[in-house]
């Protein structure tokens, strides 16, 4: 499992390497709709996924497998406190809710 790291910021781009893959992420505070959207591109700034929008407790990249080059693990994005409410603008970078990465090889099969 990997935390992936926020800055405090309403909009930024961090190189962030999953699976031993560097990918771009963008990540975009939408103040009109109050939420968090993040962008993947590949490592030359190639779009994978445009307008993932972060929401609580559920997996937000696996239904994107199918492309290539794409991470193949799982992202959410999670709360200390468990409550289901939108995520506001300061939590990741507070702490209160992280975002985190299950590796390909972390994942259980049945």
């Amino acid at each position: 499992m990997r935390l992936l790291p926020f800055k405090n910021l309403p909009a930024f781009t961090q190189e962030i390497t999953l699976d031993s893959v560097p990918y771009v992420f963008e990540f975009l505070w939408n103040s009109r709709e109050e939420v968090w959207i993040m962008n993947i591109l590949d490592r030359e700034q190639n779009a994978l996924v445009y307008g993932i929008i972060l929401v609580i407790n559920f997996e937000l990249i696996s239904k994107y497998a199918y492309l290539d080059n794409f991470p193949q693990g799982q992202l959410y994005a999670v709360r200390e406190n468990e409550s289901f409410d939108v995520i506001t603008q300061n939590e990741f970078f507070e702490g209160t809710s992280k975002l985190i990465y299950i590796e390909v090889g972390e994942i259980a099969t049945i």
